[in-house]
């Protein structure tokens, strides 16, 4: 595989609570995360690229989806202006996020 992504973590209380709205619904719980192991990777629905859905669902990427995803204006939540334009763990190679 490979890595994409902010490279940052966010805990399992602000997960659970985020609005969908500025949070995105790319959600999974410390029980699910858990129970897939090795397997497990989670990121911001902000961060997702091409294929990132499939590979993340097992199903293709609504057209919704992509839409939101792609949206050059969108402004995440989560993302820190002060850090805009770094190298992001997607410059680096696989794509395990916790």
């Amino acid at each position: 595989g490979s890595v994409s992504g902010c490279g940052e973590g966010v805990c399992w209380r602000c997960m659970k609570r985020a609005p969908r709205e500025s949070f995105g619904q790319v959600r999974t719980t410390k029980e699910e995360f858990e129970s897939l192991e090795a397997d497990a990777w989670w990121m911001h629905e902000g961060c997702f690229q091409d294929g990132d859905y499939k590979d993340y669902f097992g199903e293709s990427e609504p057209e919704e989806f992509y839409n939101r995803r792609t949206k050059a204006d969108q402004d995440w939540a989560w993302e820190d202006p002060m850090t805009a334009g770094r190298p992001t763990m997607g410059d680096f190679g696989n794509k395990k996020m916790w």
